[in-house]
This record gives structure tokens, C-alpha cells and sequence, in this order.
């Protein structure tokens, strides 16, 4: 149904591993640097799923020639386009903020509802040596994951004209399905507090209560 309507596809970010999966449940198209597209390796796989492929500041242009193109979602065409509209990977607990840039371009959306099943190290992709979160993960038993694939969410006349509302309903129903809060934090925020030279562990509510004052 979602590529009858030609559907974007949205997802909650959690880990390195969501691209292996989302390849694998449907070989979608993103969107990448045009520079990546000339890396060894990663090159030919972006190349290979047709990402849209972007400089600095044109996202939305790129990704509204792809959804508007005739072969969009079609047999032969471009594939779906899927983006993690939280900007960043999240440790599963809960749903960032979502950027619109998925839900300016008008069309309907796909959720997608990733959540990972764990007892001991959490595979989601909250540290900075993506090494050691590889070498945790080899080291479990099993790493367990479900996926959820929402109805396609249509947006109404004024979600339309104002695209935040429609990111801040899909986020909701992706909150439910996933039964996890929704978090007034976003990765805007994570970088603010990078640049204020904060390091170490805090607990959410002081994460939240620190951004609040970098924003003030």
C-alpha cells in the first residue's frame, strides 16, 4: 500500500545495524553526501540503492525531484525513500524530537517501528567508538529486534500547510506502538552540550534541563 501511494518511510534510529535491516526488509533509498558516493565500499552501496544525493543546504530540493519523479515506488524506478527524522541514533527509550524534512515533501508516510529485545548491552549506538559498540554486541548470546510496520499516515489539509504537526502525529503513533515516552530533546541539543565541553553520564532530566538553558 505504501508504494501505491508513494510513501516515505520513516524510522526510529537506534543503532548501526537499522541499515543492514532496513536493506534487507525492503532495499530502500536515503539520502547521502555526494562525497559518499565515492568512498570505497559504502560508495558502490549508496550508488546501488540510488540515494539521493545532496551538497550542503539542497535536502529538500533532492528529495522532492526524487518523490515527484514518474518512477517513483514503481517497478524498475526508484525505490522508497526512508529517513530517521530524529537526526540521530537514540538508545530506544524514548522518541527524540522529529526534524520535518520527511514530511515537507506531502506525501504519505510509512512508519516504521524498530525495537531491540535485550538483557544485556543495549545495541543501540549511543557511544562514541562504534568499534566497542560492534565488539558488545558480537559478545552477546543473541541480539533480538521486532519490527512494526504502521499503516501508510496520510496528511490532512492543514498538516499540509504546516508540516510539524504531521512529524509531531506520526511521532506519537510511533511512540504507542513502540510504548516508549516522547523526549523534548533533540540532537541539536546533544551537539550544544558537546560544544559547552559537558562529558560523562547525566540522567535524562538533567540532559533536558541543561539544553534548556543552552536554548534560553
Amino acid at each position: 500500500q505504501a508504494l501505491q501511494l508513494g510513501a516515505v518511510g520513516v524510522f526510529n534510529h537506534a543503532s548501526w545495524v537499522d541499515a543492514f535491516l532496513l536493506v534487507w526488509l525492503m532495499a530502500p533509498s536515503g539520502v547521502s553526501k555526494a562525497d559518499n558516493a565515492q568512498l570505497p565500499v559504502i560508495g558502490s552501496a549508496v550508488r546501488a540503492l540510488q540515494a539521493g544525493l545532496t551538497g550542503f543546504g539542497n535536502v529538500t530540493e533532492v528529495l522532492l525531484q526524487r518523490v515527484r519523479h514518474p518512477s517513483y515506488c514503481r517497478p524498475g524506478g526508484y525505490p522508497i525513500v526512508v529517513m530517521a527524522p530524529e537526526g540521530t541514533t537514540a538508545n530506544g527509550r524514548g522518541l527524540l524530537r522529529f526534524r520535518t524534512g520527511a514530511f515537507v515533501l506531502g506525501r504519505p508516510v510509512l512508519p516504521i517501528c524498530i525495537k531491540y529485545r535485550f538483557r544485556g548491552a543495549n545495541p543501540a549506538w549511543t557511544m562514541g567508538d562504534a568499534r566497542w559498540n560492534f565488539l558488545r554486541l558480537l559478545c552477546q548470546w543473541r541480539n533480538d529486534l521486532e519490527v512494526t510496520l504502521l499503516p501508510p499516515m496520510q496528511p490532512n489539509q492543514q498538516e499540509l500547510r504546516e508540516p510539524a504537526l504531521f512529524a509531531a502525529r506520526v511521532r506519537s503513533a510511533m511512540a504507542d506502538c513502540l510504548q516508549v515516552p516522547l523526549v523534548d530533546a533533540c540532537h541539536d541539543h546533544y551537539l550544544a552540550l558537546r560544544r559547552a565541553g559537558l562529558r560523562g553520564e547525566l540522567e535524562m532530566a538533567d540532559v533536558l534541563a541543561l539544553a534548556a538553558q543552552l536554548e534560553a
